[in-house]
């Protein structure tokens, strides 16, 4: 108790109790400014400031300027945004009535309607801010602690149907039938897409197209040779003229390509043609499936989605569940089980075979 240092992260706390409750809160640099943050705690405490956050919309918001150091304002932006869609109902509790009753019941709804990665999104968010208050002394527990994941079984996308990417590629314009057309011919991301420039494009003997991709947030970037077809190289040339550097232009924000756009070209393609909605990434999980029904290697569907790893092309070569019941189907027909004559012998209860009593 008191003010000592963690030795596994080399930092400074604070740790004493007053009226049979903890107080604690980790995360200085020096033992001084845990000394000062403990004196001015205890002297709001004597003041009768028993909670910093008197509501729980006061504690995500300190949460959210903590981070603003260490995490990107894009990301923080997505958070505030979250919280004010699904948590309102829990802004204005104070920080210590907020309990599992309260959160679990909300990700139980969005299971329903939103795929896993999402909803378990939304619980690592609660989960975030939960243990920041718990750091901070505020709440004695996390509560969202004993509520599970939920399972997606490494599914994180299902593939665009076959017969739904034509009806979008036959009823698309010009402009967006080149965009799914080169995505369904190369499987290349999105973020690869736009970023394409023509002096990438290389229209040899052999074209190829030089993709830029990223793969993680802040991580180098490099390029990949991307083999093109007839089809892909018509689809490019379809855009000549139309940009002078961009392949595909879109909407540019300081250098970076605007998803926005293109993903609500496509969801109003969608609506339109009444498919159902799909990303552009579920396109690539579309090519991935093709090759893998094809009977290709998986070595080489990984070089094709441009991926470093075979472990994360299974996830684009799951198997469909239409493909699943024919197999299932399959089964059954392997075992070919035709009717039999009676033999004289009857079945008892316990599936025996016993003598026929009537034969006698």
């Amino acid at each position: 108790m008191g003010v000592y240092q963690d030795t596994r992260t080399n930092l400074w706390r604070y740790d004493f109790r007053r009226g049979g409750r903890r107080w604690t809160k980790k995360g200085f640099g020096s033992a001084a400014k845990a000394r000062k943050a403990e004196h001015d705690r205890r002297h709001e405490l004597d003041q009768g400031l028993t909670d910093s956050f008197s509501t729980f919309q006061a504690l995500a918001d300190a949460w959210l300027d903590a981070g603003a150091m260490t995490k990107q304002a894009k990301y923080l932006t997505e958070v505030r945004y979250r919280l004010n869609r699904v948590w309102s109902h829990l802004s204005m509790l104070p920080p210590r009535q907020v309990t599992r009753a309260h959160i679990e019941p909300v990700l139980v709804r969005l299971a329903k309607t939103k795929m896993p990665e999402t909803v378990n999104g939304y619980r690592r968010d609660m989960a975030a801010i939960c243990n920041y208050g718990v750091n901070l002394g505020v709440l004695p527990f996390s509560p969202v602690r004993g509520i599970p994941r939920v399972p997606d079984h490494g599914n994180k996308r299902k593939p665009v149907p076959t017969a739904a990417l034509k009806s979008l590629i036959l009823a698309a314009d010009p402009d967006l039938r080149a965009r799914l057309l080169f995505c369904a011919y190369t499987g290349c991301r999105w973020i690869e897409m736009a970023r394409l420039t023509w002096p990438e494009v290389l229209l040899g003997d052999l074209p190829v197209a030089l993709l830029t991709t990223r793969k993680r947030r802040g991580g180098h970037v490099g390029k990949r040779s991307q083999p093109l077809t007839p089809a892909a190289v018509e689809a490019i040339e379809s855009m000549r003229g139309k940009h002078h550097l961009y392949v595909f232009p879109r909407a540019y924000n300081r250098g970076q390509a605007i998803y926005g756009t293109d993903k609500l070209h496509l969801d109003q393609l969608c609506t339109r043609v009444g498919v159902g909605r799909w990303s552009w990434h579920q396109i690539r999980h579309w090519v991935g499936m093709t090759a893998a029904r094809a009977g290709k290697n998986r070595r080489a569907i990984a070089d094709l989605l441009g991926q470093q790893s075979v472990s994360a092309t299974d996830r684009y070569i799951h198997a469909a569940s239409e493909e699943v019941w024919q197999m299932a189907g399959g089964l059954v027909d392997a075992l070919n089980l035709e009717p039999r004559a009676p033999t004289g012998k009857g079945v008892r209860e316990d599936g025996c075979a016993s003598e026929n009593l009537g034969s006698k």
